[in-house]
């Protein structure tokens, strides 16, 4: 078997600001060398018998990108630059990141496998030399490991198991005795992709990939008529298909002012 070049193991990383569509972006570009630091937690017991036992229970895995040369037509460097100049914490240094296998295909055009995780970014200076604006970043994976399909062309990773999003809502009442509103969501990663239905108290919450037919495209914070028998609300978010990727519970209609 030939060995893999190493431009065939792909690293993305999600420049889009916390709470938006996903927008992976190769990292690489001005990099001669990048690893990921597993640094696992690893245990050593020594008993009477001369013998050693050996547990590795957990990893605290890192990368650093450095250099980073800041393109303002690139993505990442707009959510770097938000992160320095509003000196952002916290869940707002929330992103994923790719590990794509290039030398592992799907059967499908520009498909390949790969595996996702939750991250934080943390920029650790920002400045440089006479080369060009430099913001180099440490990498700090989270867990919560998804293995999957990415497509190369659409950017776009699809996990093998799919599991239903949950999203919350906030219902207030929608200024009349015959309307409500749906005044948040949250959970949600397309806002233009939400849905609601209206029903009585057999109204309930679809399942992955159920059709969105009979849902109705929401718009946060403006009022929706009801009758009397619609007592309940459901919002969910669809995908490019049309289908549901995430719901609501059923929640109470709250009308008035």
């Amino acid at each position: 078997m030939s060995k893999i070049k190493r431009k065939m193991m792909a690293h993305f990383i999600d420049a889009a600001v916390v709470g938006a569509a996903a927008e992976y972006v190769r990292l690489g570009k001005d990099l001669e060398e990048f690893n990921t630091e597993m640094s696992a937690n690893v245990e050593k017991k020594n008993n009477i018998l001369g013998e050693t036992s050996v547990t590795i229970d957990s990893y605290e895995k890192s990368a650093t990108v450095e250099p980073y040369y800041a393109d303002a037509a690139e993505p990442l460097f707009a959510r770097l630059q938000s992160i320095i100049d509003e000196e952002q914490t916290m869940d707002d240094l929330a992103t994923t990141v790719l590990d794509v296998h290039l030398w592992e295909e799907t059967g499908t055009d520009n498909e390949y496998v790969a595996w996702r995780e939750d991250a934080y970014i943390e920029v650790s200076s920002y400045g440089g030399n006479t080369t060009g604006y430099q913001i180099p970043f440490n990498i700090h994976y989270a867990g919560n490991r998804v293995k999957g399909k990415f497509n190369a062309v659409t950017k776009v990773f699809t996990p093998d198991t799919q599991t239903l999003g949950a999203l919350r809502i906030e219902v207030v009442g929608g200024g009349s005795a015959t309307s409500t509103k749906v005044s948040d969501v949250i959970g949600e990663t397309d806002e233009s992709n939400l849905m609601y239905k209206l029903g009585g108290n057999s109204l309930t919450a679809p399942n992955f990939g159920d059709s969105t037919t009979g849902y109705t495209a929401l718009t946060l914070d403006t009022a929706i008529t009801v009758t009397s028998a619609q007592t309940r609300i459901v919002v969910v978010e669809k995908n490019s298909g049309g289908t549901v990727i995430a719901t609501s519970p059923v929640t109470k209609v709250i009308t008035g002012s």
